[in-house]
C-alpha cells in the first residue's frame, strides 16, 4: 500500500488516518486513481493498477492466515492469479469494511 500510494504508514490530514483503513476505504470506493501515486499512473494500465491493488488489500487482509509469503506475492503480481478471485476479494472487502462490527468503530 506504501508503494502503490506513495505515502507512510500513518499520515496527517486533518486526522490521523493509518494506510489500511484509508487505502481499503478508497478502493471500496471506487476511487483507485485516487490512491495511486500519480508517478505509477502513468507507468501502470488500469488492469495493471487494480492487481497491485488486490494484492496489497490481501497483504493485510486478517483473514489470511497464515499471512502471504514474500514469494506469494511476487508469484501474484507476476501471473494473473487475482484475475480469477478479483470479484470474491473486492466483495469480500466491501462487506467487511460495510459490516455492523465496523460501522460500530
Amino acid at each position: 500500500m506504501e508503494i502503490v500510494s506513495g505515502k507512510i504508514p500513518s499520515y496527517h490530514s486533518q486526522t490521523q488516518t493509518h494506510i489500511v483503513d484509508w487505502f481499503k476505504s478508497m478502493i471500496s470506493n471506487g476511487k483507485i486513481e485516487n490512491a495511486t501515486d500519480p508517478k505509477l499512473l502513468k507507468m501502470l494500465s488500469s488492469k495493471a493498477l487494480k492487481q497491485v491493488a488486490l494484492v496489497a488489500l490481501r497483504c493485510v487482509d486478517p483473514e489470511m492466515n497464515p499471512r502471504l509469503k514474500m514469494r506469494d506475492v511476487v508469484c501474484m503480481l507476476e501471473t494473473n492469479i487475482l484475475l480469477f478471485e478479483e470479484r470474491q476479494i473486492s466483495m469480500k472487502t466491501l462487506e467487511r469494511i460495510h459490516s455492523p462490527e465496523n460501522q460500530k468503530k
